[in-house]
Order: structure tokens, then C-alpha cells, then sequence
């Protein structure tokens, strides 16, 4: 008789701890939906390059690195060198070979032959950029 109390109590646990797994798998789990991973490999397309630089027609643009960079030198020759300011004025690039100096404070005719005697300092003829004088209230901001 002592034997079957212990199974007895032993039937009656086992089926308390299950009867609660049941009950938290009926009302506490969420269900989860299985993730889907879709894998795409990437597949070459073709396009057109356009160029960032004005050619005309039937005449082509080398793709290598010296060229481009040999063609914005070209174009930029003081890109290295700007912006460039002093307590006067402010120089930097608008446009392929067009500077813009914004004139701070101090004569516009003293600045003028300080800005060419800079690009001159720096190897470049003067003449082959277009230099725009500004003063801050025709500026924007500095």
C-alpha cells in the first residue's frame, strides 16, 4: 500500500507539471512564422557613362585615372592651392579656371595686383582665369 501512495504521488506531480506545460503552450505562446531569406545575386547590367566633361564629337576622354586628374589640373590648376584667404580677402573656385575673391576689407586695386602676384607664386599665367570681385553685401556667406 505504501508503494502506490508513492506512485500515486509521484502519477499526480508528473501530470501537474504537464498539465501546466500544456496551459502555457495553449495561452502564452506566441506562434512564430518561419523567416523566408530570399537571396539575390547581384547580376551585371550595362549602362551608359556619361562623362563629366564637355567633348565634342568623335573625340573621346581617356578612362584612366592620370587622365582625369591631368584634365581637372587642366581646368583647376590652383585647386591645390584654395581656398585661399588672408585677412583681406578670400579666393576659391566658382567654375573651371573663374576664381572668385570676396574682398573683406582694404582697396580693390591692392587686392587685385596681390591676387596676381599669388597665381603667379603658384606657376599659373594670370590671364588664363577670369577673376570675380566681390564685397560681402554682394557675397554670399563668407
Amino acid at each position: 500500500m505504501k508503494h502506490n501512495k508513492y506512485l500515486f504521488i509521484l502519477i499526480l506531480g508528473l501530470s501537474i507539471i504537464s498539465g501546466g506545460l500544456i496551459i502555457r503552450r495553449v495561452f502564452f505562446y506566441q506562434k512564430t512564422t518561419p523567416e523566408i531569406i530570399i537571396l539575390i545575386s547581384p547580376t551585371p547590367t550595362q549602362t551608359q557613362i556619361i562623362s563629366p566633361f564637355p567633348t565634342s564629337a568623335g573625340q573621346e576622354i581617356g578612362d584612366s585615372q592620370k587622365e582625369i586628374i591631368n584634365s581637372l589640373k587642366k581646368r583647376f590648376p590652383l585647386v591645390e592651392n584654395v581656398p585661399y584667404e588672408t585677412a583681406d580677402f578670400r579666393v576659391d573656385y566658382k567654375a573651371p579656371l573663374t576664381l572668385k575673391v570676396i574682398i573683406k576689407k582694404g582697396d580693390k586695386k591692392d587686392i587685385e595686383s596681390q591676387i596676381e602676384s599669388w597665381i603667379k607664386s603658384k606657376g599659373v599665367d594670370p590671364v588664363t582665369h577670369q577673376i570675380e570681385y566681390l564685397t560681402p553685401e554682394l557675397s554670399p556667406a563668407l
